[in-house]
């Protein structure tokens, strides 16, 4: 299963917690493919020092299955939400699910050997090199786009909301699974 984003003050799922509001950037409703794959990846460096073979099993789970539920197939990319019903509840694009979900395939492809990996990670890429990418200025550009990637905002960076950790790191991730 997926890690629920909200839980009660008794650590119950709060399956209500912004159910109105499902496109918060900052506590959103639903199930975020991010964040499935930023727990992957973490569980993946984890494994890199003290390998346990549930957590390569674990963070295929989490990845495999958030890649089914919100892989765009006709715009490209990752959408940002899907509910328990596993329809799609924020269908915009994030820089962050990008970024997070290209490590997570890497580090995936350096655990497992699996071709399918390698795979996603090129798709997202090239998805990534086409709309986020600043070839001019270097970095990502922007926080979200639309489901058909049109931008929302020209801002390069929002105080708070879009910084280049999730990016940068993201590559220190690629560029050592795929030395």
């Amino acid at each position: 299963g997926f890690i629920w984003e909200h839980y009660t003050k008794d650590f119950e799922i709060d399956w209500e917690y912004n159910k109105n509001d499902p496109t918060n950037i900052y506590r959103p409703w639903g199930f975020q493919p991010g964040h499935q794959n930023e727990w992957a990846k973490n569980l993946l460096n984890i494994h890199r020092h003290a390998p346990e073979s549930w957590m390569v099993d674990r963070a295929r789970e989490l990845f495999d299955g958030a890649w089914d539920l919100s892989y765009d197939a006709e715009h490209g990319g990752l959408v940002y939400g899907y509910g328990p019903d596993k329809k799609w509840c924020d269908a915009e694009k994030y820089f962050w699910v990008q970024a997070e979900s290209m490590a997570t395939a890497s580090l995936l492809w350096e655990a497992t050997k699996d071709p399918k990996y390698v795979e996603k990670y090129v798709r997202l890429w090239t998805y990534a090199w086409e709309h986020w990418v600043d070839h001019e200025h270097g970095a990502w550009i922007g926080f979200k786009m639309t489901r058909d990637n049109k931008r929302l905002s020209n801002e390069k960076s929002i105080a708070g909301g879009k910084c280049d950790y999730h990016t940068l790191v993201a590559c220190i991730e690629m560029l050592r699974a795929f030395q």
